[in-house]
């Protein structure tokens, strides 16, 4: 990372960031192929109803209202997504 005697820690992460340049926004909106990648990841992977809602509860949200509302569309989305997976 560029700095020396960072924590071990630093470099044992599991969160999943990503920054988006906002001029782009209309174009990463408009292209599906991420969402589709999700939805295949989900439905291929072993992981029922009870494990979603735990890494549901366990999400750390930004206090921003829009980040909050875009988690409440898309987590409904995912619960319903792997509630729905064929078995």
């Amino acid at each position: 990372m560029g700095f020396p005697g960072l924590r071990p820690s630093f470099f044992a992460t599991m969160d999943v960031d990503a920054i988006l340049p906002e001029v782009e926004m209309a174009a990463i909106d408009a292209d599906t192929s991420f969402w589709e990648a999700i939805e295949f990841l989900l439905l291929h992977a072993s992981l029922d109803s009870n494990s979603m809602e735990e890494l549901l509860e366990s999400a750390r949200i930004p206090d921003i209202p829009e980040i909050h509302e875009a988690y409440r569309q898309n987590r409904a989305w995912l619960q319903e997504l792997v509630s729905n997976k064929p078995s």
